[in-house]
């Protein structure tokens, strides 16, 4: 046998069956029949994920939650990428580069606790949120803050 090349028997789906002569089933041939068996696998229910959720410096002193719908968008209220609103833009400018349709955006004037659980109080209502992402917020107590927050799922 070569090396990496497995037997074709590990390939076949069904059962493999030697039909008796007393079969009330017809055959046209003796011999061995494959027979399909329906594959029955289990059902996964999805979430949709299709509207995310932002929470992120934007370097703008208004923190009303804003939706957006594509990367001009966040250009028009945010501005460009530049140094107080970097890890949110960036982290928007990819969500939109592959291929994200629309997101919630709650900017930070402060990334303290306080201010975060601002933000989440703002998204609690936005029940479309499918998944939440805090670019650039690391400090542990923040951390600590999000972890503890839900998001009622939609």
């Amino acid at each position: 046998m070569i090396p990496g090349l497995k037997k074709l028997s590990n390939y076949i789906t069904g059962r493999i069956k030697s039909v008796p002569r007393s079969s009330s089933t017809s055959y046209t041939a003796p011999g061995v029949y494959i027979e399909a068996s329906p594959l029955t696998l289990p059902t996964i229910e999805m979430l949709d994920m299709s509207v995310t959720g932002f929470i992120g410096a934007s370097g703008m002193t208004d923190t009303t939650p804003v939706k957006l719908a594509s990367w001009l968008v966040f250009e028009t209220r945010f501005g460009r990428i530049e140094p107080a609103n970097l890890h949110l833009a960036h982290a928007v400018a990819g969500f939109f580069a592959h291929g994200g349709r629309s997101c919630w955006v709650a900017p930070l004037v402060s990334t303290t606790p306080t201010a975060v659980a601002q933000a989440l109080q703002s998204l609690e209502d936005r029940v479309e949120i499918g998944l939440l992402a805090a670019p650039g917020l690391t400090k542990a107590a923040v951390q600590q803050q999000l972890l503890s927050h839900g998001i009622p799922a939609g």
